[in-house]
């Protein structure tokens, strides 16, 4: 395996002659955590990070195109993958495929109803930055350095108060600003917050290399560049973001969506953030559902940030 991009990569286990119906798919001494998928295609999307760039690019197309193609590409191909006969994770993709959903368009409404009956913007902003919080201290209790990627929008902002709340945790923080400065009051206040926790600020084309290599180094990555307004492509700063952060050995932890999927559709622009974890602001979102994305957002967890209660109490004259 000399020259591979990945020196902890191992080659694929010969198939045992189930079908790929019934095999799923782990990834075998990497960061990533243990996934399933349902062809030997799946598992190449996977672990894209893994393979050689433009070996993706050409097998993604390919794909489209003639999926008999791929697979029997694929075969050729020394992946970091081991099939198993297992029923549990045919079960858990069953359970988040019922999971229930939200588009972005409703989000946005549930949040301004809540706003309605008494829940500020900032509120709810501080509630999902606690939630991360939280959740980082519970299952990652060990972690000392964190970087956090906020973009310029309302996800940022939850970036912010995470990375505030991490710091008075007793955590090393430092805040890498993607895009300038907060668009949005709320969030520009949260910004101004972190002052007194002496959490570095620095912007991404400003980063030295002591810097980028505490990035690199670190336990946990918050992702909280784009949230569920992203559409298009991923270019300049953000598209740079998101490839620093698939250089970072730690996991990667995204404030509601992962950078570069669109919500609703799923569409995971190219160089889109590989989650590890991702955390889901009130209900779930069908990029985390859909199988072209749900890859992408790793392990989805549906936190509370305040709205379901709002929702339950009338709304203020």
């Amino acid at each position: 395996m000399r020259g591979w991009p990945c020196p902890r990569v191992r080659p694929i286990c010969k198939n045992t002659g189930r079908s790929r119906s019934r095999r799923w798919c782990s990834i075998w001494r990497s960061r990533m955590p243990a996934r399933f998928c349902r062809s030997v295609m799946d598992a190449f999307l996977l672990i894209k990070r893994s393979a050689f760039p433009p070996l993706y690019t050409q097998m993604l197309k390919m794909y489209r195109l003639l999926a008999k193609e791929v697979r029997r590409g694929c075969g050729f191909c020394r992946f970091v993958v081991c099939w198993k006969q297992q029923e549990a994770p045919v079960r858990a993709r069953e359970r988040m495929l019922d999971m229930q959903t939200i588009t972005a368009a409703e989000m946005k409404q549930a949040e301004q109803q809540a706003d309605a009956r008494g829940l500020r913007f900032r509120d709810m902003m501080y509630n999902a930055g606690a939630a991360a919080c939280r959740a980082v201290q519970a299952q990652a209790p060990d972690a000392k350095l964190v970087a956090v990627f906020a973009g310029p929008g309302n996800n940022g902002g939850d970036g912010y108060v995470a990375a505030g709340l991490l710091a008075a945790m007793g955590a090393s923080v430092m805040v890498v600003q993607v895009g300038g400065h907060p668009r949005s009051e709320v969030s520009a206040q949260q910004l101004a917050g972190l002052q007194r926790f002496h959490v570095p600020v620095c912007p991404l084309y400003g980063l030295n290399a002591i810097q980028t290599r505490f990035i690199r180094d670190a336990d946990v990555v918050i992702d909280a560049v784009y949230g569920t307004g992203f559409h298009g492509e991923l270019t300049g700063e953000a598209r740079e973001a998101a490839d620093l952060i698939a250089s970072c050995r730690g996991q990667v932890w995204a404030m509601d969506i992962p950078t570069g999927l669109e919500c609703d559709s799923g569409r995971a622009a190219e160089g889109a953030v590989q989650a590890d974890v991702t955390l889901a602001f009130h209900m779930a979102k069908p990029a985390h559902v859909l199988p072209q994305s749900a890859p992408l957002c790793g392990q989805v967890q549906v936190v509370d940030i305040g709205i379901t209660a709002a929702l339950q109490t009338p709304a203020q004259p």
